[in-house]
């Protein structure tokens, strides 16, 4: 039994900062962490020369959201907000449909986290680009505090890229 008080404000002291201190992250906390509404923050590509930039296809100003929900589900939205304005939204161009495809992209589907690894696979079943439905597409997953990132590599152009998409929790 301790019987000095400065022994017991010690021992309190010592385990309430225990408490406070997290435990390190674990491949288990993963789907209770991914779980959620997410609004992208950077869309970026790194190059082989070591460049990093803005990913072309959705500009600097990319905006998109991302939703997990604990049954499986899936579905992610990212967009160029500077695609051309319609001139007649009941009637576009060609021109004006092809900008807003190629400055858009959307699936949905369910996922799967690896237990023993930190890759989420998304299983596509509805798609702006309809060669996609059926497929899957699997990506490295990371959080930076509150941030989520979804990585991935792949050839553009003749050269090995990769693509990080950024995110951050909307509350």
């Amino acid at each position: 039994m301790i019987k000095s008080p400065v022994a017991l404000a010690l021992m309190f002291c010592t385990l309430a900062a225990a408490a406070a201190v997290p435990a390190k992250e674990s491949k288990k906390d993963l789907p209770h962490r991914i779980v959620g509404t997410w609004r992208l923050i950077a869309s970026t590509v790194q190059y082989p020369d070591g460049r990093l930039l803005p990913d072309p296809n959705f500009g600097p100003s990319a905006k998109g959201y991302l939703f997990y929900d604990s049954s499986g589900h899936m579905c992610i939205q990212l967009m160029n907000p500077n695609r051309f304005d319609w001139r007649n939204p009941t009637r576009p161009t060609a021109q004006q449909l092809a900008s807003a495809i190629n400055g858009y992209y959307s699936y949905c589907g369910t996922y799967e986290l690896r237990e023993n690894d930190t890759r989420i696979i998304h299983h596509v079943e509805l798609a702006l680009v309809p060669n996609e439905v059926g497929t899957s597409v699997q990506r490295q997953v990371s959080f930076a505090d509150d941030r989520l990132n979804l990585i991935a590599e792949g050839i553009h152009d003749g050269q090995r890229l990769t693509f990080t998409l950024t995110w951050e929790r909307v509350n």
